[in-house]
Order: C-alpha cells, then sequence, then structure tokens
C-alpha cells in the first residue's frame, strides 16, 4: 500500500514543461499566505544545453539547489517564481520535474532518510511554480532598468587608493562586466512594483546554492525585521577592504571585520529576504531604497567601484544602517572560499594597515556555526578542476560536493 502511495505521489509531482507559458507579474496569482515565495534567475546561453561548459555548470547549480531544497523539506508548501527566457524554459522545467522524481525516489527505493537534515521529518512539500520573462522586463521596466546600467555599469573606471606604508596616492582603471548591462541583474528592484500588492514578502535566490534546512525557518526572520528594515541578506566572505577604503576614511575606528556584524563589512546578495510591503511605502518617493539617484548620490560619496548589482545593497547599509536586517552568516555559508582560505598561511597573518590594526583576512569568513544555507560563488570547482568539468557532460559526476571521494550528495 505504501508503494501504491508513493507511485501515485510521485506522478502527481511530476511537471510537465509544456503546460507551462510565461505569466506576466501583475497577473500572478497569490497562493496563499502558507507558501513561501522565492525567486530566482536562470538564463540559457542560447546553446544546446552539453556543448557548453557554462550553460552544463549552471543546470548542475539549479539541480543541487532545487534537489536540496526539496530534500531538506518538512512540508513547507514553495512559490516558485523563475525569470528566465525562452531558451532556457524547457530545461528549467526538465530539471525541477527530474529533482522531483530523483528525490521521490531516494526516499522511496533506499530509505535515505539520513541524507538530509530532516530525516524522518521529511515531508514532500506542495509547490506552485510561474516562469517570470524576462523580456517582459526588458521592455516595460526599460527606463528604469537602463537607470540602473548608466549608474552602476561603467565601461571602465578608476579605483583609487593609498599605499598604507608609504602614505602615496595611486590609481588604476578596471574595465567593467559585460554582465552588468543585462536586464535580469536588475528586475529584483522592481519587484516591488512588478508584483501584485497581495506579494508583501519574497526571497531571493541565487541558484549556486545547497539548502540544509527547511525553507520556512529562512523565511520566519521576516518576523524577526524591525518596522524599518526592508531588506536582510548576510555579509559577504570576500575581501572587499578596498571597495570599503573610503568607508574607512569616514570613520575614524577604520574598518571592522568578522563577528559580529560590523558596519563596515559588505553584504552578499546570493539570499535576499524583501519585505515588498515596507518598501512600498516609499515607492515614489526620494526615500525610495532602490530610488537610482540616491543610489548614485551614495557612490559619489564614497568615491567606490561598482560591479554590479550587490553593491546596492551595502551602499544602503552603509548611508542607512536601519534599513537593512543582517542575516546570520549560516544562512548565507560561503563554502569554498572558506576551503581555499583557511589554509593559506598569507590569510591568518595580521595586517599593520592603520585602517585595520591587527585584522587578518580569515575575519572576513570567520562564521560561528553549521551551514545553513551554503552558497558556492559558482567560478572555483570549474577553475580548480578544468578536465574534470570538460568532461563531466559524459560521467555527471557530482562534482558540487567538494570532497576528495567524490560521493554523491546534494
Amino acid at each position: 500500500m505504501q508503494l501504491i502511495l508513493w507511485i501515485i505521489l510521485l506522478s502527481q509531482s511530476s511537471i510537465n514543461s509544456s503546460q507551462y507559458s510565461f505569466v506576466q507579474p501583475d497577473q500572478l496569482e497569490y497562493p496563499g499566505e502558507e507558501y513561501v515565495s522565492l525567486f530566482a534567475v536562470f538564463v540559457s546561453k542560447n546553446i544546446t544545453l552539453h556543448s557548453n561548459t557554462n550553460q552544463l555548470r549552471y543546470s548542475y547549480f539549479l539541480e543541487r539547489m532545487l534537489h536540496s531544497m526539496i530534500s531538506e523539506s518538512t512540508g513547507t508548501p514553495l512559490h516558485l517564481m523563475f525569470l528566465t527566457n525562452d531558451e532556457s524554459k524547457d530545461i528549467l522545467m526538465r530539471i525541477l520535474n527530474e529533482e522531483v522524481g530523483k528525490v521521490i525516489t531516494r526516499k522511496l527505493l533506499t530509505k535515505n532518510f539520513v541524507d538530509s537534515n530532516t530525516k524522518n521529518n521529511w515531508k514532500m512539500p506542495r509547490f506552485k511554480v510561474d516562469l517570470l520573462s524576462i523580456d517582459y522586463f526588458s521592455g516595460h521596466y526599460k527606463e528604469k532598468i537602463d537607470d540602473y546600467v548608466e549608474i552602476l555599469c561603467p565601461d571602465e573606471f578608476d579605483v583609487f587608493a593609498k599605499d598604507p606604508n608609504t602614505g602615496k596616492s595611486f590609481s588604476y582603471r578596471y574595465k567593467g562586466r559585460s554582465e552588468c548591462k543585462q536586464s535580469y541583474k536588475w528586475v529584483q528592484f522592481l519587484l516591488y512594483d512588478a508584483l501584485p500588492i497581495s506579494f508583501k514578502h519574497i526571497i531571493l535566490l541565487d541558484i549556486d546554492l545547497r539548502f540544509r534546512i527547511d525553507v520556512g525557518s529562512l523565511y520566519e526572520y521576516f518576523s524577526a525585521m524591525s518596522q524599518t528594515e526592508k531588506v536582510g541578506l548576510a555579509k559577504d566572505w570576500w575581501d572587499m577592504s578596498q571597495e570599503t577604503a573610503w568607508y574607512r576614511g569616514e570613520f575614524p575606528e577604520g574598518l571592522q571585520i568578522g563577528e559580529p556584524f560590523p558596519n563596515s563589512h559588505s553584504l552578499n546578495s546570493g539570499v535576499v529576504l524583501l519585505d515588498l510591503e515596507k518598501i512600498r511605502r516609499h515607492c515614489n518617493s526620494t526615500y525610495s531604497i532602490f530610488n537610482p539617484v540616491k543610489i548614485e548620490s551614495y557612490i559619489e560619496e564614497f568615491k567606490i567601484p561598482t560591479w554590479g548589482d550587490q553593491i546596492i545593497y551595502s551602499l544602503i547599509r552603509w548611508k542607512e544602517e536601519n534599513q537593512v536586517y543582517i542575516l546570520p552568516c549560516t544562512y548565507n555559508y560561503q563554502t569554498l572560499i572558506k576551503k581555499n582560505h583557511e589554509t593559506d598561511e598569507d590569510y591568518d597573518v595580521e595586517l599593520d594597515f592603520p585602517w585595520c590594526q591587527g585584522c587578518k583576512l580569515n575575519d572576513y569568513h570567520k562564521c560561528s556555526g553549521q551551514a545553513k544555507i551554503e552558497h558556492f560563488r559558482n567560478w572555483q570547482l570549474k577553475d580548480r578542476f578544468p578536465t574534470l568539468f570538460r568532461y563531466n557532460s559524459i560521467f555527471r559526476m557530482s562534482t558540487w560536493c567538494d570532497n576528495s571521494q567524490w560521493t554523491h550528495c546534494f
């Protein structure tokens, strides 16, 4: 009887991509308060899946994220919103269909409940899937997207710095990133306007994540945010001291990194809580949290190079501390940065900089507690194992484990 019930569940959970078409954001149906609304971007390079390393890699990321999200479920209903295009839609829906089947098969046939933190508390989540078109936002919000691109995506820019030993100032020139000008990068700042007002909270996710918790426990942090806090993010684990040098010059206490989270540390947008209801209250004023004119003034004040969308959150935190809630670092646990640096002797040496006496580069990724959501920052494994990735379209090994045995994990 149990086998029959599982087979029925599997058949009901399968997803036919031909049934799905793009939905205009303002036509989205609110699924109810019991659902957690999630937003992610999956963009194809318009090339056959196995003919392009990057596209294959992005597909692996999506497989891992969806597999871990479902496998760690304790039953929280999910509303999955994907920003995508025509070339990516069928790939995305095929992966979602396959990962649902894999999880159910694994739980049923192998009785393998110990491979996740939920163990015997695992429950298959109900979920609703909506596909949002990049082309819709590119056309409907073209003027606003162009404003962000003009302000935050220069073709090249000068970086000014000062040698901490000699005190001599110098500068060097960077070229901007072409990806910065892609319209999908800026949709996150338009969701408060694009989605119906019935959507009050949404979680933005990069696809290079692995969940170790039920998503519902992340959603609970919305209730921990104060009345003024509109967004929630965790710290960045990369050495961003160069980007924050101008900020340090404004405050005599200098740079502070590590734990507890200091105001001068940068933020990472791999996991973002957006309180849409609060954002909408001032959306038509100069005090709007994502107002491009305001962001431009912050860039000018800090004389800071802009690398794209993520810097917006750090700028807001530096200028409007009460707008940003700091998530625990375990909810954006940047695993491979920690692995790459924790054995590097240079990262354990105290810095003799005037703005950061006694700091260590390892302090950037100091994080107490077990990982709840791992973030792989998508480039490290490919750079470390180029041959493996070249032929992995054949072997399809689970390279995201990053362990010496290459055993399967999600």
